[in-house]
């Protein structure tokens, strides 16, 4: 009879630690960049997708491989996009580290979603820019309430402009009346 037992043993060097502290690091990234409830991207300096989340094609309608073979331009709505480079010009000039903004992308159907966008440069250790992170929030449903609470107000103020000539008219009415 044989018998007997196998013992594995793995020699921890100090590039197997740090493989395994990188492997680490690498899932943390993967967990907070695909699980994220917001769009999140990695856009080159001239604006091509790199790396974009679940989330973000949600809101674009695009999958990532359609979104890595456009540039953020392509989908910014024609009306954002002047003040959107303007930022973007500023950001890679040094001139500001990060920027917000509301403005509107181009799904893959062609409707117009509201997105609040925050974007930082991530710079190589030259100093050079390498990439933007960008942060994408649909707030599509908060600017049709703003749009609808616009709305109402506007029709409330109507209301009250013609109540107010009514009430003119009636009065106006009353005292011809009573000066008889």
């Amino acid at each position: 009879r044989i018998g007997g037992l196998v013992l594995y043993t793995e020699v921890v060097t100090p590039s197997v630690e740090a493989r395994l502290h990188l492997e680490a690091a690498e899932a943390q990234y993967r967990a907070v960049f695909d699980q994220v409830a917001m769009g999140v991207a990695r856009v080159s300096p001239d604006g091509q997708f790199l790396e974009v989340n679940d989330r973000l094609c949600a809101i674009t309608g695009y999958g990532r491989d359609e979104l890595h073979d456009m540039r953020f331009q392509t989908i910014t709505h024609p009306d954002d996009l002047g003040s959107d480079l303007a930022k973007v010009a500023a950001l890679l000039a040094g001139e500001t580290q990060t920027f917000s903004m509301e403005k509107r992308y181009l799904t893959k159907a062609g409707d117009a979603v509201w997105t609040n966008l925050t974007v930082s440069l991530v710079r190589t250790g030259a100093g050079e820019p390498a990439y933007v992170v960008s942060i994408i929030e649909d707030i599509t449903a908060r600017k049709q309430v703003e749009a609808e609470q616009r709305q109402y107000q506007s029709q409330l103020r109507l209301m009250i402009h013609e109540l107010n000539h009514r009430v003119k008219n009636t009065l106006a009415t009353e005292q011809s009346m009573a000066a008889r």
